[in-house]
């Protein structure tokens, strides 16, 4: 069944979401520690649920929570920010089923527009997106320049 989150299930969540995002930027970025980007997206799922997203809908799997979505709406246009799927769990449709759970929602807001963002090296999400009917509309470089104590300006 799909819910909205429990206070018991942030535990799993967080360890879901930082097991989830690998394909990041901060992943590829060697200047950030890994259990540092693993935390960052922890959070990212416990804010959500604390009031960050508008909406937050778990998929739940006798009694436990083995993926969720996170979504908000801002001047009519939804947007997507986090899709985890236990390890375990993905391939079984469990993402598919919250995206038409988030679009729905986001059709009782009223948004008439739905927007992801997903990392350009992460073909499998960008194929995930796709196949749900979001088509790609922009593309951008993100640059991170780590400056050393010996680096001139």
């Amino acid at each position: 069944s799909i819910r909205v989150p429990q206070a018991a299930d942030l535990p799993v969540l967080r360890t879901i979401a930082a097991a989830s995002y690998h394909d990041s930027r901060f992943y590829a970025d060697p200047h950030f520690a890994r259990d540092r980007v693993d935390e960052l997206y922890a959070t990212w799922i416990e804010r959500s649920c604390d009031g960050y997203a508008d909406q937050v809908f778990v998929v739940d799997a006798n009694g436990a929570a083995v993926g969720f979505i996170t979504c908000a709406v801002t001047d009519g246009v939804g947007s997507i920010g986090l899709v985890g799927v236990a390890a375990d769990q993905r391939g079984g449709g469990i993402g598919a089923r919250l995206i038409t759970c988030a679009l729905a929602w986001f059709a009782r807001q009223g948004a008439e527009k739905v927007t992801v963002v997903t990392q350009g090296r992460n073909i499998g999400a960008q194929r995930f997106y796709q196949r749900a009917g979001f088509l790609t509309t922009q593309m951008q470089a993100w640059y991170h320049c780590w400056r050393t104590p010996e680096a001139k300006t």
